[in-house]
């Protein structure tokens, strides 16, 4: 209950996360001004973000990671790691963990293979990279992995039969050397690579797809794990199978655009093959930017807008020449940011553009969803200062979360600024707008430039949030949205001490009067939840009528348990705006569900 004679304002739903305008009339009721390393949960109240773990180490000593990639191929389930070393920049790694070890299956002198968190593709059990632009001699644009570890095997001679998937073999010793998913090919007179279905025996493999081009019989061959752009077969191709514009995996095929307004697509489930007329020509006079898997249909998106290639599943013309595939626009105003943050979520897109994040549904038109961190976002797409690109981005339980990397660092685009997050399932204002609410979450410190969503086949277990550092170690950032007091704080590298999570919440400005001499906020009412001997300290606010007007001093502090709790103010303002913090302790849990002030109105109010 008020005390006489004293007024209420109160917030009790901050569902609508950060919202910054320049109009203050058009600030949502249920939002703030600012969220750091809080996030909304379904309630609408604000809850303190969990701590990370340590996971895995550097995969190449001395070396810091510039991509990273989580998930399952054809031997099992794999983590992918491109590095390069920390001090000079030049030389370039690729290196995958099994599950118990890394092991370096690529390496560099003189370059970096891959020079940043990229999007990749998966297709029948083969991972997809893009290198670093004009990488190597050649200007490789690809690299291709099964996962395995296994070296280049050519011993003995193999026989590749048309028409059939067997291959069989002399003099070899197929059952201890290769495992399904490697690479098989003729190694003089055909360079048409193979995936191996499985491995029979010392002299028998089995094709995943027939071998339907000439017999080589007793011939010498290559199988592998991996390989660059000489993996790929293009039967006398018409346009160059190169990706500097993007690449995905669409309707069971590869896709990959050229720098200009090429996109290439491979046979179904063979992602080393391509035939001549398996290509589009994108209209607009745009360039290539990036593709997206929009359930089974293709979102290209240009210099000059987003199109829409669907039927990938069929051919490109039926026997009688009637074509198959559709190309049509879809938006020639959104342009893309970049392609490493692009997500998928249940059968949307969520993308990156220059002047907001987008959500693709493919039937009604793309909604932004990032009205609320406008000036935010705006800033690192147009300034130099802080600048930034997105770095890989997921979505983890209905979050999506975007890096954004430092584009001026000494390794360009791998230094972590921050993360945006955002709730994808939106919330109602009172005069009944959709928002969909953001928070902040301060990577710089640990360094995440990519995240990935870690899926266990061997357990029922919920899926893990993982990080990549560009430092050279791998996060459990799971407990990012399960705080509790087991992850009250971020780990530091193994044997080091924790990290306290510094985390603010800043809130909207509440209008308090008109009136040129202010009202008069005797408390500040703050009901919360505490645990872990942990501390809040709630009292640093703005008073005035324009934002960074003078602030007022610092005091207060909210006690552990769970409760409303006033604290003595004595600011008078037009408007008031807290921030609380927590900066210094191991706080397990820390929710706040509603924040009301006690006001004495100027005698002109009453």
């Amino acid at each position: 209950m008020a005390r006489e004679g004293l007024d209420t304002i109160t917030q009790s739903d901050f569902s609508g996360g950060i919202w910054r305008s320049r109009d203050r009339a058009a600030v949502p009721p249920n939002t703030c001004y600012d969220i750091l390393n809080w996030f909304v949960d379904t309630a609408g109240n604000l809850v303190k973000r969990g701590g990370r773990r340590y996971y895995l180490g550097q995969a190449v000593a001395n070396n810091q990671h510039v991509f990273f990639w989580d998930g399952y191929l054809r031997v099992g389930h794999r983590i992918v790691v491109a590095a390069s070393e920390n001090t000079a920049f030049v030389e370039g790694h690729i290196a995958i963990h099994n599950g118990s070890s890394y092991t370096t299956v690529e390496t560099d002198s003189a370059e970096i293979i891959v020079d940043r968190p990229r999007q990749e593709a998966v297709l029948n059990g083969v991972l997809v990279l893009r290198t670093a632009q004009d990488y190597g001699a050649a200007n490789e644009s690809f690299y291709f992995t099964c996962g395995s570890t296994k070296a280049n095997y050519t011993t003995g001679t193999a026989t590749f039969t048309n028409g059939s998937k067997v291959v069989t073999g002399v003099g070899t010793t197929w059952s201890t050397k290769l495992e399904a998913g490697m690479f098989i090919y003729p190694s003089t007179g055909s360079s048409d690579p193979r995936i191996i279905e499985s491995v029979d025996s010392n002299t028998k493999v089995t094709l995943t797809h027939e071998w339907d081009t000439t017999t080589f019989a007793a011939s010498a061959y290559v199988a592998r794990s991996d390989g660059f752009n000489s993996l790929i077969h293009a039967n006398t191709a018409a346009e160059p199978i190169v990706a500097p514009g993007g690449l995905a995996t669409v309707g069971r095929r590869l896709l990959c655009a050229t720098a200009t307004d090429i996109v290439s697509f491979s046979l179904i489930d063979q992602p080393t093959r391509f035939d001549s007329g398996n290509f589009h020509k994108i209209p607009g006079g745009g360039r290539n930017l990036g593709i997206a898997d929009l359930d089974g249909d293709a979102l290209v998106f240009t210099s000059a807008g987003v199109w829409r290639i669907s039927g990938l599943i069929d051919e490109i013309e039926d026997d009688l020449g009637n074509p198959l595939h559709a190309v049509r626009k879809v938006s020639d105003s959104l342009i893309l940011w970049d392609d490493a943050g692009i997500a998928s979520w249940e059968n949307r897109v969520v993308v990156p553009c220059t002047d907001g994040v987008y959500m693709f549904d493919g039937v009604s038109a793309p909604i932004r969803i990032s009205d609320g961190i406008e000036p935010i976002y705006r800033e690192y797409v147009e300034d130099a200062t802080p600048g930034g690109v997105p770095g890989r981005a997921v979505i983890y339980k209905d979050y999506y979360l975007l890096p954004i990397i430092n584009p001026t660092a000494a390794t360009p685009e791998v230094v972590p600024i921050e993360a945006l997050a955002c709730r994808l399932t939106p919330t109602v204002t009172p005069d009944g707008r959709r928002i969909y609410p953001w928070f902040r979450i301060d990577t710089s410190d640990h360094g995440i430039n990519a995240f990935a969503v870690r899926h266990d086949a061997s357990a029922i277990v919920p899926p893990k949030l993982l990080g990549n550092s560009h430092t050279g170690n791998i996060w459990d950032m799971t407990g990012i949205f399960s705080p509790s007091a087991t992850v009250p704080a971020d780990d530091g590298v193994p044997f080091t001490a924790d990290s306290y999570i510094e985390s603010t919440v800043t809130t909207r400005d509440f209008k308090l009067t008109d009136n040129s001499s202010g009202a008069l906020v005797k408390r500040v009412v703050i009901d919360h939840e505490l645990s872990d001997d942990g501390s809040l300290y709630p009292f640093t606010y703005v008073s005035g009528n324009a934002d960074g007007a003078a602030s007022g001093p610092t005091s207060g502090e909210l006690p552990e348990g769970s409760g409303a709790v006033g604290l003595s103010a004595g600011a008078r303002a037009n408007r008031f705006r807290l921030t609380i913090s927590n900066n210094a302790e191991l706080t397990a849990l820390a929710v706040i569900r509603s924040i009301s002030l006690k006001l004495r109105p100027t005698a002109r109010d009453k």
